[in-house]
């Protein structure tokens, strides 16, 4: 097992277990609430680059999902913890695998009722089926082996 692979696993290890130890109306340690129409999520953004798909692993692995952006408001939130953390992209939850350019979250399988594409984004290359989110709130589409950070959420 590589260092990386430790480091992450490390961090994983303690973010479930202060998870399962928290109230439920709070956030585990190391997570951020956001809070819409009385509902909180909790966000929690890495700290190491992977592949969508080992993203993915590692939220399910945490309790939760790779996020869910269901409105402009939850965006511009993530916008601005990724701006406080590591500037860059970021793994979302939405992705087109099952069929191109119908996108939907992978953990809901609703199709993205809001996004934040820049105008002119190509979102049709069969190469490219995972979206990312930056530091300006832009998604982007790109490989799902390329790797980046990523988001995951709670809702609780």
């Amino acid at each position: 097992m590589s260092h990386r692979c430790i480091l992450v696993l490390c961090a994983v290890l303690s973010t479930v277990l202060d998870v399962n130890s928290q109230p439920a109306q709070y956030c585990p340690d190391r997570w951020f609430s956001h809070v819409t129409g009385g509902t909180t999520t909790c966000l929690w953004l890495s700290n190491e680059k992977v592949s969508w798909t080992s993203a993915h692993t590692w939220c399910n692995i945490m309790q939760g999902n790779l996020v869910e952006i269901d409105s402009p408001a939850l965006n511009s939130k993530l916008a601005m913890l990724i701006t406080g953390k590591l500037n860059g992209k970021y793994w979302i939850g939405l992705t087109d695998m099952e069929a191109e350019t119908a996108y939907t979250w992978s953990a809901s399988r609703r199709p993205a009722s809001v996004h934040n594409f820049p105008p002119g984004q190509s979102i049709g290359d069969i190469h490219k089926n995972c979206v990312h989110v930056d530091e300006k709130g832009l998604w982007g589409v790109e490989s799902c082996k390329a790797e980046f950070w990523f988001i995951c959420q709670r809702k609780i």
